[in-house]
């Protein structure tokens, strides 16, 4: 008699629009795209978590029938907008943090009706967040403490401004700002502990920060979310962070994705640096940015921290996939290179950067069975196992 492979062990093949690979079974959908380099939006959900922070406390299943079910009876359990199509054309929606892989399986990650759906998700959040400056002519060249427009402070986004997953989410959800952009106020009334500094007024309702604050193991379980006037907010239970036994590890900090919790300050940026080292894996999954020009004024707005680029000739066609300890350094390089013939180039900040890099390379070429025209097989290290 055999014995059958673990569990853990098993493979299983699917397809994400149209991109064959094998995943261990149990993965999520969502982790899935993530490796297949096919996004999808997230805002409930952050890395090292099995399934979105609402739908782990709240019991969703999954499915869009089962997400409509616990909203009406617990307010929002997810934030629904990682929802993807499953099966056959028209297939079944689905919310892709919850849902795991099956043999065979075939999944949409974008179409008109997703993207629709998602815009409609993403409309409560901005009914409930300052995001005017999102969208501002001189939000490149604010000086933070006065606006030409007039726009009262309580209606004005944060100092994460051009930093946050928030700012991200919203500029690829909505691209063609189909949903107004308003002035909407919140209480701007902050506390600071320690680095850390709190504005629930800019709290999403996301729970993130409260579901790694109860999992992680450095943690310390003094986070909860209440509920106030239809509103999810995450709060210490006992008052402050210290009177509720924080234990300042910063992985809030780390998850939050709209400045509702931050390290403000040169001080507050060298510790939250720190954290980011020793948590790694709570980097966010960030929408791709657009193609942009490459030359030196775009790259002054590249962070110089690890990740990954990509290229583009002027057709088009990626040319180059690369990682690096430090993005604007590793741009900057190829620019001056007069080897170069990119014209255009996007980036994803990873701090494990060599592997997003071959995940990245061995999906190029099993789409197109080739490398990039500019990625050297004898400079990778894991070129045998790319094809």
């Amino acid at each position: 008699m055999s014995v059958g492979m673990p569990k853990l062990m098993e493979r299983v093949r699917i397809k994400i629009d149209g991109i064959a690979l094998e995943v261990p079974a149990g993965t999520t959908l969502l982790r899935a795209c993530d490796q297949a380099g096919r996004y999808v939006p997230r805002l409930c959900y952050c890395p090292s978590l099995p399934s979105c922070s609402r739908c782990l406390s709240y019991g969703c299943e999954g499915s869009e029938e089962s997400a409509l079910a616990e909203q009406a009876a617990v307010g929002p359990a997810s934030c629904g907008l990682c929802v993807v199509r499953v099966g056959a054309e028209p297939g079944d929606l689905v919310l892709a943090c919850v849902t795991t892989v099956r043999p065979g399986l075939e999944v949409t990650t974008d179409d008109a009706e997703l993207r629709s759906l998602r815009l409609e998700r993403l409309a409560p959040f901005l009914a409930r967040h300052p995001h005017v400056c999102l969208d501002c002519p001189e939000r490149g060249g604010c000086a933070r403490d006065e606006c030409r427009f007039q726009v009262p402070v309580e209606a004005r986004c944060c100092d994460e401004l051009g930093h946050c997953e928030f700012d991200r989410l919203v500029g690829y959800l909505d691209p063609e700002k189909r949903l107004a952009r308003r002035a909407v106020a919140a209480p701007r009334t902050a506390t600071q502990e320690g680095a850390i500094r709190r504005e629930p007024g800019l709290c999403l309702g996301c729970g993130r920060c409260v579901a790694i604050c109860s999992t992680s193991p450095e943690a310390a379980d003094v986070l909860e979310m209440r509920e106030e006037n239809g509103l999810w907010t995450a709060w210490p239970k006992k008052g402050g962070l210290r009177g509720s036994g924080c234990s300042f590890c910063g992985q809030c900090v780390l998850v939050c994705p709209a400045g509702a919790i931050t390290a403000p300050g040169p001080e507050g940026r060298k510790w939250l640096e720190n954290r980011r080292k020793r948590y790694p894996h709570l980097a966010p999954v960030l929408p791709p940015l657009p193609w942009a020009s490459l030359e030196q004024a775009t790259l002054l707005m590249v962070p110089s921290r690890p990740g990954v680029f990509q290229l583009a000739d002027a057709s088009g066609q990626v040319v180059r996939i690369s990682g690096c300890a430090d993005l604007r350094e590793g741009l900057h390089q190829t620019l001056v290179a007069s080897e170069s013939a990119a014209l255009w180039f996007r980036y994803e900040m990873a701090p494990l950067y060599t592997e997003r890099e071959t995940e990245l390379l061995a999906l190029f070429a099993q789409e197109h069975g080739h490398l990039p025209s500019q990625n050297d097989l004898d400079d990778d290290l894991f070129a045998d196992d790319l094809f």
